[in-house]
């Protein structure tokens, strides 16, 4: 029997790109998962000596990079909604037309879809964390918890209120309510944007 802890997913064969204090990179590695934590990371041949027999899935990854996930740090994850519509305009009047647009489409609703096709994107391109910037961020927490995605999001101060309708007071009220509700969320880092 082995003394490791039971892992429920076992990586095998990949080149693993490890974070530790070296950047060491093991050609045929091997990492055992549990839940969401890494439990170890080594060779594949000890890998599997340790934890294959109590592994509830072994996925072969020969041939494959195994790395940790990227992180995006600056997104408007809804705008997904928009790509393609306002294109090779310089800076200012590209913002003129998408603000016309996000004012005349962005509610809860739409902004929690774009916020899961982006976040279901960045998922399958090898990103699984972001900060979201944009308006109901409640809607682009939902998306996240939806797919599974970590973000870090929170209320906007803007001094429009021609999209969300908020005004300042009412602005602060749900910033504060928002902070509360998503303090302990183990996907959803709450911030003030």
């Amino acid at each position: 029997m082995s003394s490791s802890p039971p892992c429920d997913t076992l990586i095998l064969g990949g080149q693993v790109v490890t974070m530790d204090d070296a950047w060491a990179v093991i050609p045929e590695g091997g990492v055992a998962v549990r839940d969401a934590d890494i439990l170890a990371v080594g060779s594949a041949e000890e890998m599997a000596r340790r934890y294959r027999a109590e592994a509830k899935q072994v996925i072969d990854a020969t041939g494959r990079l195994v790395m940790p996930g990227l992180i995006n740090i600056h997104t408007h994850g809804a705008d997904s909604l928009f790509r393609g519509l306002i294109d090779d305009l310089p800076l200012e009047p590209w913002l003129e037309k998408l603000w016309k647009v996000e004012k005349e489409t962005l509610n809860p609703q739409t902004v929690r879809a774009g916020a899961r096709l982006a976040y279901a994107e960045m998922i399958r391109g090898g990103t699984t964390t972001a900060l979201d910037m944009f308006w109901y961020p409640e809607a682009s927490a939902r998306a996240a918890l939806e797919t599974g995605f970590r973000v870090l999001t929170g209320p906007i101060w803007f001094d429009s209120t021609e999209i969300d309708g908020l005004t300042p007071e009412t602005r602060a009220r749900k910033a504060a309510e928002f902070l509360q509700e998503f303090r302990s969320n183990p996907l959803v880092t709450p911030c003030v944007l």
